[in-house]
């Protein structure tokens, strides 16, 4: 039965909307749902009047009144239903705030397009990876009541987030890469714009992915989407983690928080801005007022995410990567995708995955290429196991014969020529090279532990973000790829032993804060939280901890923070500056500069007792001039670091027990940074 439904705002005639109605499905109670809160949610302040019209006749009339903050109080012409005094919303901190509004600028809302290209509907979503990946619930998609595609492209539209007062409108178009049908979650990959062309497109911002595993009542949790009734503006809804629940598609975590429709596949966050799950139905009970969200943990869909990589890796090479030129069967080859490649059993995203080759896999072309599913496939044998199957060409560097040097060297940042730039150099201070020659200022050099990658810092694109130098391609100078992009500027990269990730420094909350990240940038997690300034961060091998240097109380001290719960604690207490930290190869001690003596000087010491154990390696008198940036050798025997002692900065290397003084570089302008490839 076709019907109307009129909403009017303080008195005006706001939108009227027209249905087909199904008792059976919608039930008799017409107007049961909207005066819900659930499609109140979002509204803008004021007095609401709803009128159902069926047949021309005016069957159902409910007011509703939305304060600020939202609390809408019913009257209606229909059945009543009982009503609780509500519980106060939870206050968030003024920091949890800045943090969620931060996150939203990772928010999307999902436009669905039936295969004539009208839209039928909508939803939410998160980018994930600032390739463009959104993260969403599988039903925006797939109709379960016709069990199918609601378009045959497997495709929707997307929107981004731009202000709090402006409507998400068409700019992109996405298709689906993975999706798990169980949980309900899908993740689609942006492609081209709506009206015009496809990438390369500069970098989508991101939200942090949290550990859903630390969540439990009664946290506080934000839900961010685009309701359906708030005209294509982001809503933010703060409540309480209520439990957990479980059904026959798996966990969820259950809040009272408000999940209204359209909200479906958008953010629920923690008070650190971190996604800690995808909303994804309400459930109401008729016999009470209550109402329960369900969110479906983030860490159920990590798996997706990195299924969903790995097609992005075959289908769509990061740009700027271009496309692959050189390869030649009977050559050989490297994976250049740094999350590995897909090794299937034939051309195409149809064939199984006997393998997924670890990045700088070297392989031998036998065949190809064949082009399927847009790809180029070549049929290869992977030179350390034999296997033989096909993978993408889009991810294949070819090599020569020879393999690239893997010499020890020691990379510095230096402006000798002027400029900052990035150098190389072996550790007796020989066969100097400059390895980037931009006009912009290049700095903090790190290595990779397999010494292929060295992350730098650039300010080539505006904001100081990190960048890669591929030491492994053979070519000079080595390719420059960008890593990790803003917002903010991004400093002081530091890689962890297992080389897929780094943590780095970031002022993209306003002041200097320790990051970490995958090295695509994705993944991201923010692990300090204060208004001083932390800085310097250094692994120790097993991945678990990362020391770092911060003024947050009044001078500079070495801090710890566990990387998995985000738990710091303080390593030295002394009213001098303790500065520039860095792990021993073994994680047995640390060197850092500290200026107790009252010159700055370098100690080592035991990381579990730094006060307990300290050692002086260096001594300044005569020289009263700064030592800083120190870096052990790839054995712990050596430490190479910067001094201002003779007059201008140069790199100096030392014995870990303080003996062997020697200057490495000698020229009019500054050597900074030192780096020793592990």
């Amino acid at each position: 039965m076709p019907y109307a439904l009129r909403w009017y705002w303080n008195g005006a005639l706001w939108r009227e909307e027209s249905f087909t109605w199904d008792a059976t499905r919608d039930g008799t109670d017409g107007l049961a749902k909207y005066i819900a809160l659930e499609d109140a949610h979002g509204l803008i302040s004021g007095d609401y009047r709803l009128e159902l019209i069926l047949g021309g006749q005016q069957v159902q009339i409910a007011t509703f009144t939305i304060q600020s903050p939202p609390i809408p109080t019913f009257t209606s012409t229909a059945t009543p239903r009982p009503t609780a005094t509500p519980r106060p919303a939870p206050t968030a901190t003024a920091a949890a705030e800045s943090l969620v509004r931060q996150a939203r600028a990772a928010l999307v809302k999902i436009f669905v397009p039936d295969d004539t290209g009208n839209v039928i509907g909508s939803a939410s979503g998160s980018l994930v990876d600032s390739r463009g990946l959104i993260l969403t619930n599988w039903h925006v998609l797939w109709d379960e009541e016709s069990d199918a595609p609601r378009n045959s492209a497997g495709e929707v539209y997307a929107g981004l987030y731009r202000a709090a007062d402006i409507p998400a409108r068409i700019e992109y178009v996405a298709q689906y890469l993975a999706y798990d049908k169980d949980l309900d979650l899908a993740v689609f990959h942006i492609t081209r714009r709506y009206q015009g062309s496809g990438g390369p497109f500069p970098p989508f911002p991101t939200v942090r992915l949290g550990n859903s595993d630390l969540v439990d009542a009664p946290d506080t949790i934000f839900i961010l989407g685009y309701p359906a009734l708030t005209q294509g503006y982001p809503s933010v809804t703060q409540g309480v983690v209520s439990g957990r629940a479980r059904d026959e598609t798996g966990e969820w975590i259950t809040t009272d928080t408000e999940i209204s429709p359209g909200n479906s596949g958008g953010m629920a966050l923690n008070t650190r801005g971190e996604l800690i799950g995808v909303p994804s139905q309400i459930w109401y009970w008729s016999d009470l007022p209550a109402k329960m969200g369900y969110v479906r943990p983030i860490n159920l869909a990590k798996p997706l995410l990195e299924e969903a990589r790995l097609r992005l890796v075959e289908r769509w090479p990061t740009p700027p990567s271009p496309p692959p030129t050189g390869l030649v069967v009977g050559g050989r080859a490297s994976v250049t995708a740094p999350d590995g490649l897909n090794i299937r059993s034939g051309p195409g995203l149809a064939y199984a995955v006997l393998w997924k080759a670890p990045y700088d896999t070297r392989v031998t072309l036998l065949a190809g290429p064949a082009w399927a599913d847009a790809i180029p496939w070549y049929q290869v044998s992977v030179d350390e196991t034999g296997l033989i199957g096909w993978c993408s060409g889009n991810y294949l560097q070819p090599v020569s014969p020879v393999e690239p040097a893997t010499e020890a060297l020691i990379a510095f940042a230096s402006d000798r020529t002027g400029n900052w730039d990035i150098y190389v150099m072996r550790p007796d201070g020989s066969a100097v090279q400059n390895l980037t020659q931009h006009p912009a200022k290049d700095g903090s050099p790190s290595w990779s532990p397999d010494r292929r990658w060295l992350a730098f810092s650039s300010d080539r694109g505006g904001d100081a973000d990190i960048y890669l130098l591929d030491m492994g391609s053979g070519l000079t100078p080595p390719a420059v790829i960008p890593a990790i992009q803003g917002p903010g500027d991004q400093i002081h990269p530091a890689w962890a032993r297992d080389g897929q990730r780094l943590a780095y420094v970031s002022d993209e909350d306003g002041d200097w804060e320790i990051f970490v990240s995958r090295i695509d940038g994705s993944e991201k997690r923010q692990l300090t939280y204060n208004s001083a300034w932390d800085s310097f961060p250094t692994w120790s091998p097993d991945g678990r901890q990362i020391i770092f240097t911060s003024a947050r109380d009044g001078n500079f001290e070495l801090y710890a923070v566990d990387v998995a719960t985000g738990a710091e604690r303080r390593l030295t207490n002394h009213p001098a500056s303790d500065a520039f930290p860095s792990y021993s190869p073994d994680g047995s001690r640390i060197v850092f500069v500290s200026a107790r003596t009252g010159l700055l000087e370098l100690y080592t010491a035991d990381p579990r007792n730094v006060e307990g154990t300290l050692t002086r390696i260096t001594d300044s008198a005569g020289h009263p001039q700064p030592n800083r940036y120190p870096d052990w050798s790839p054995d712990g025997r050596w430490i190479v670091f910067t001094s201002w002692r003779d007059g201008q900065g140069e790199i100096y290397r030392i014995s870990a027990t303080g003996a062997g003084l020697t200057r490495l570089t000698n020229t009019p302008g500054d050597d900074e940074q030192a780096a020793w490839n592990q």
